[in-house]
């Protein structure tokens, strides 16, 4: 399965260049992916069930999800680390 969307700031432009990845119970290690310059990425090889998606970029920028496998047109809303 896969898990798809954009990032975005706060003020909804899209933030390209930022790292992705997928964690949660009896999901896979290690996936992630970049988004592209339109903010958009796609997560591949993940299991069914509940999973938390995650956004950072240069540990600037960061925002979560929880969301299910198979989900598109997700939106994660990265914000400044304090």
């Amino acid at each position: 399965m896969s898990v798809s969307g954009v990032v975005v700031d706060v003020d909804g432009k899209p933030v390209a260049d930022c790292r992705v990845g997928s964690r949660g119970q009896g999901q896979p290690d290690n996936r992630t992916a970049k988004t592209d310059d339109q903010g958009k990425f796609t997560i591949e090889k993940i299991c069914p069930g509940d999973i938390e998606v995650w956004a950072k970029l240069d540990g600037l920028l960061y925002g979560k999800i929880e969301t299910q496998a198979g989900k598109k047109n997700i939106k994660i809303v990265v914000s400044a680390i304090n």
